[in-house]
């Protein structure tokens, strides 16, 4: 997946670590959907971030940076991304405060501008 920026943030804990230089800049990452909510005019993906190859695809053998929120400007079917692994391109928006569990958590959120779903296979 092709992003427009020559350099765009490739990995969550580039972000988290310094968001307020992040914030507006475009950001190419990639990981499994743990959670899918349809929205009026859009749907948020939580996604559990895992490093990417030099293709863009998930490097699965590693463990998780983290978790972000990706927005997506359509419907989604809900059945067709949990579970599934997906990169996403588009601008840092913010940081968001939510809960995994009962422990707070810091959300990146992604401004979801192009996505590609990939197949696993053995």
């Amino acid at each position: 997946m092709q992003s427009s920026s020559e350099r765009p943030y490739d990995r969550l804990s580039q972000i988290t670590l310094m968001p307020q230089m992040a914030l507006g800049q475009e950001a190419r990452l990639v990981g499994r959907v743990v959670t899918v909510h349809n929205e009026n005019y859009k749907t948020r993906l939580v996604i559990v971030s895992l490093p990417l190859d030099r293709w863009a695809r998930p490097q699965l053998e590693n463990v998780s940076e983290g978790r972000f929120i990706a927005n997506v400007k359509e419907f989604l079917e809900p059945l067709d991304f949990k579970g599934r692994l997906v990169t996403v391109v588009g601008s840092v928006s913010e940081m968001e405060q939510g809960q995994i569990g009962s422990r707070p958590y810091r959300f990146v959120v992604i401004n979801v501008t192009g996505y590609q779903r990939w197949n696993e296979t053995q």
